[in-house]
């Protein structure tokens, strides 16, 4: 199956982006970039929808878009909107939802989603003012501790606060500023980390990341040196369960710290938006190909739930027909008292019957019972 796969990006030229692209041609599908800021989206004002999506002022039909690939970098709030208007509204299979982006773009709620799934996380802290610094640090379990902006990536606005006067000065200009901090205690793993890549579910890369001399950052787009791991079933479940619960199964790096104080790894963060190029080169696994048979997966799905759809609302149809013609048969109602006589009917029908005619009861429940009459049944029986 040929797909048109849409890959919503900033940087087409990326590593991430032109693996993506490579893979997904190698297969002999169609690979378009667009540039969020580009985009406009139009939600209508018509009850059935009909919204819309328009690039430098081109519309963009669904019927032309098989997948979405979001590739969205640091939009925050507007680059999940743009991700929900095409994954819910225009109904477009993305690899990505709209809320995973939102939940991992903001560190601190990426924590609380993850502690309200009981899944371990260093102790976290947020707040734009503080009166008692000492309180602040004895919450972050004394120093050293790590303040993190609560957006970022690739290691950006991620600090350590080594002694009161340090965490004093800092968090004095950090506020004075109206920049929002989250705090959370350090786990001294000599500058060690292991990212986890989830896609679908499953986890298909791992590698561990070590700090340059100097710096406790192990991100490996700002000189962190990786090396290929294999994790335990249970420390992959341990990941596979934090994508999930950040809403990001589909495609999700998840960056794990190995507490050695409690025996266990605790989640650092989620990011839906991981980079390809240090995990790829690392453990030579084709995570691209993975991604691309992950769109294959979902664009193939919508196809069969389509096919189904139709063919079961065919079915349902001459069902339901039956059903009306016997009821104007025996009441032979006047255009005038046919709501009157049928609504209730139709109701009761359609609310007993809702799990055996799912799309009847969705699509034709509301407009039946509060607009009958013989010219909306003639059309919905011809």
């Amino acid at each position: 199956m040929k797909l048109n796969i849409l890959i919503i990006a900033q940087y087409p030229e990326s590593y991430a982006n032109k693996r993506l692209k490579e893979e997904a041609e190698k297969r002999g599908h169609n690979v378009k970039f667009i540039n969020p800021y580009d985009l406009v989206c139009v939600v209508s004002n018509q009850d059935k929808g009909n919204d819309k999506a328009f690039n430098q002022l081109q519309r963009l039909y669904i019927k032309d878009i098989d997948v979405i690939i979001p590739r969205i970098s640091g939009m925050g709030a507007f680059g999940s909107m743009i991700v929900h208007h095409f994954h819910q509204n225009m109904h477009i299979p993305s690899t990505t939802n709209s809320d995973g982006m939102r939940i991992c773009s903001n560190k601190m709620e990426c924590t609380q989603t993850l502690s309200v799934y009981k899944i371990p996380v260093p102790q976290t802290i947020i707040g734009n003012s503080v009166i008692d610094y000492d309180f602040l640090v004895e919450q972050a379990k004394g120093h050293p501790f790590v303040a993190k902006t609560l957006h970022g990536s690739q290691g950006s606005g991620v600090s350590i606060m080594e002694t009161p006067l340090a965490t004093k000065t800092a968090l004095t200009s950090f506020f004075k500023s109206k920049v929002n901090l989250v705090f959370q205690e350090y786990i001294n793993t000599n500058g060690k980390d292991v990212r986890a890549f989830v896609v679908d579910g499953q986890v298909v890369a791992t590698m561990e990341r070590s700090a340059v001399e100097g710096d406790f950052r192990s991100n490996i787009s700002i000189g962190g040196k990786g090396s290929k791991i294999t994790l335990s079933d249970e420390e992959k479940d341990l990941a596979i369960r934090a994508a999930a619960a950040c809403q990001s199964s589909g495609v999700c790096g998840v960056d794990m710290m190995f507490d050695k104080e409690k025996d266990t790894y605790r989640i650092i963060e989620c990011n839906s938006n991981p980079n390809l190029e240090g995990i790829e080169n690392v453990t030579g696994v084709n995570v691209a190909g993975h991604i691309i048979d992950y769109a294959e997966k979902i664009a193939k799905k919508r196809k069969r739930d389509e096919d189904q759809e139709e063919n079961a609302t065919t079915e349902e149809k001459a069902l339901f027909s039956n059903f009306l013609h016997s009821i104007l048969s025996s009441n032979n109602p006047q255009d005038n008292h046919l709501a009157t006589i049928l609504r209730p009917r139709l109701e009761s029908y359609l609310k007993q019957n809702k799990k055996r005619f799912p799309n009847l009861a969705k699509a034709l429940f509301k407009p039946i019972t509060k607009n009958i009459n013989l010219s909306f049944l003639k059309k919905l029986l011809s």
